[in-house]
């Protein structure tokens, strides 16, 4: 949970892009009046749950949505951390090592 940032992918039904969303402390905070539950017992104990609800307030805060939570998540069948190891294309990245004398 470096600086308490999450980027994450939200995937719809019927789409196979997804949008991207940045979540922070504010959709954190959210969850946390919401659930009534802290960020670490939610990781812990109800990660889905937590990352469907950051997702939907970052989109909401950013004005990316209008939708109450319930009928945004309707839709939604995904919303995860992004794949550091993947590119755009969600194959793997291979990063030639300029040191390495093999060709």
């Amino acid at each position: 949970m470096a600086g308490m940032i999450f980027d994450l992918d939200v995937y719809y039904e019927g789409r196979d892009d997804a949008d991207q969303v940045r979540a922070d402390q504010r959709d954190m905070a959210a969850f946390e009046l919401e659930y009534r539950m802290g960020t670490t017992t939610a990781l812990e104990q109800r990660t889905v749950t937590f990352l469907r609800y950051i997702g939907w307030h970052a989109m909401r805060r950013t004005g990316r949505t209008e939708e109450r939570f319930d009928r945004w998540e309707k839709n939604v069948t995904s919303v995860a951390e992004p794949d550091d190891d993947d590119d755009q294309d969600g194959e793997q990245q291979e990063t030639a090592d300029p040191t390495n004398p093999a060709p």
